[in-house]
């Protein structure tokens, strides 16, 4: 008789990794990912009927889009704190119903000022789910890591491809207003989908250390011995803020600022990031300007979409970077070189078919890029103890920069009356990224020189009084 294995049963605290529960988890990540894409993507029809609505200038529109991405991008180091304090499960629970009840509101807005308030609130739900989507299977892989970040990358382009002619379907039957109800009905499933984050080990022991800490932290003592009540009540409330406030400065590792490289990838590449984030929101009101229906418009965007979705999961560019025929700065600035040609292209097409290449090539070029800067940026930090703050830093930064681009972009179209000033402005950022992104060797040269000279200085400065002789041993003369 063959002895057989005994099966080993894992316990409801253990994480599984690489099968089991964790493709589940996955799934839920892919599609947090789908729905917060697909409604970005979006954005370029709701401020054009904005626009039609409130009789709004591009200005005025503008300011809508850039808060909403500014907060949706910088909301990853407060979903980080929120979520090491209450689990990512609770924090995107709740952004499921901040995301399903902003997106119902907007059905019911009467004047201009009223999506000034809830934009940004959505912004912040969304840039919640967004965050969980990007990090949060990482727990649950480790062999299987890249195929499973390939999938999540590649759930964007599907919500490219779906959302835009969905929405523009929604609206021709049921209006602007029951397409948004609609809508919200859909990013409910939030709501489910952040019911399906099992915690994981690292949440559990997180929350255990956090809770310890949160122990030995005291506020200073009071001589009211009166209040005692009201002076534990305090005390709870004190270290629960304080024990936040310091998982959320975490997140910011000031000291990243002090290699070059960082600086270069994270500050000029995150603030030049919004001139792609403009692509999203000046396709489709570019295309209706020339003449082109809604609906094939919103195809444009579907077809970025889907190229985006094909690349991702090409093994292709991860075999090229992996056997280093290529390396990542050539491949990510050569992509942003001819993405930045692309958009500068686009204001001067007329024709759909031209409109759909140029879309093709965007979509091509963003999907290796994007998938590969990342990736520099956290390499740039010099250690992977680094990464989470470098990741933090970088959405940061993109935030800001897609909250001036986009400024700037409609205070030019509202200037000259064209999409050529804004959209050639857009593609000449990202010709600069490119360009800042074949340097980063350069870049790494010269950190390598500077921690050179430090560490001969450090050396220099401690000297060696072991090998002198003991003066106050010696014989009087």
């Amino acid at each position: 008789m063959v002895a057989t294995k005994p099966s080993v049963r894992m316990s409801s605290t253990q994480t599984p990794v690489d099968h089991g529960y964790a493709w589940v988890v996955l799934a839920s990540c892919v599609l947090l990912r789908l729905l917060v894409d697909g409604f970005w993507s979006c954005l370029g029809i709701l401020m054009l009927q904005w626009e039609t609505r409130f009789s709004a200038t591009a200005s005025q529109t503008g300011w809508i889009g850039s808060t909403f991405m500014f907060i949706l991008l910088s909301a990853a180091p407060v979903a980080s704190a929120l979520s090491h304090r209450l689990t990512y499960r609770v924090v995107v629970v709740g952004a499921g119903i901040i995301i399903a009840v902003c997106t119902f509101s907007l059905s019911f807005v009467t004047q201009l000022w009223q999506v000034y308030i809830i934009m940004p609130i959505l912004g912040f739900g969304l840039g919640i789910s967004f965050q969980t989507s990007m990090i949060y299977f990482v727990y649950y892989f480790d062999k299987r890591y890249a195929f499973a970040n390939g999938l999540a990358s590649a759930a964007g382009g599907i919500g490219f491809f779906v959302f835009p002619p969905f929405m523009e379907t929604l609206n021709t039957y049921y209006g602007s207003d029951g397409a948004l109800q609609l809508i919200s009905a859909i990013m409910a499933n939030i709501c489910v989908l952040g019911a399906l984050l099992r915690p994981s080990n690292y949440e559990l022991n997180r929350r255990t250390k956090s809770s310890n800490e949160k122990l030995k932290l005291k506020p200073p003592e009071t001589d009211f011995s009166r209040l005692e009540t009201d002076y534990k009540s305090e005390e709870r409330r004190f270290n629960a803020c304080w024990v936040f406030l310091k998982e959320l400065a975490d997140n910011f590792d000031l000291s990243l600022f002090r290699r070059i490289p960082f600086v270069f990838q994270a500050i000029i590449n995150g603030f030049l990031q919004g001139g792609i984030f403009c692509i999203s929101v000046y396709l489709i009101p570019y295309s209706a300007s020339i003449g082109i229906s809604d609906l094939n418009s919103s195809f444009l965007l579907s077809a970025l979409g889907v190229s985006i979705f094909i690349v991702r999961l090409s093994p292709l560019v991860g075999y090229l970077v992996d056997k280093k025929i290529v390396s990542k700065s050539m491949l990510t600035g050569t992509c942003y070189l001819v993405n930045g040609v692309a958009t500068v292209i686009i204001p001067f097409t007329t024709s759909y078919g031209g409109l759909m290449a140029m879309s093709v090539v965007f979509g091509m070029t963003v999907g290796i890029g994007g998938a590969v800067i990342m990736v520099i940026c956290t390499m740039a930090a010099g250690s992977k103890d680094k990464a989470p703050g470098a990741t933090a830093w970088c959405l940061l930064l993109c935030g800001i920069g897609s909250l001036v681009t986009l400024l700037l972009a409609g205070f030019l179209r509202d200037a000259t009356g064209s999409f050529k000033p804004p959209l050639t402005l857009c593609g000449v950022f990202t010709i600069c990224m490119g360009f800042n992104c074949l340097s980063y060797p350069l870049q790494k040269r010269w950190q390598e020189k500077i921690d050179n000279r430090r560490e001969l200085k450090r050396a220099s400065s401690q000297c060696d009084y072991t090998s002198l002789p003991d003066v106050s041993k010696s014989s009087q003369v």
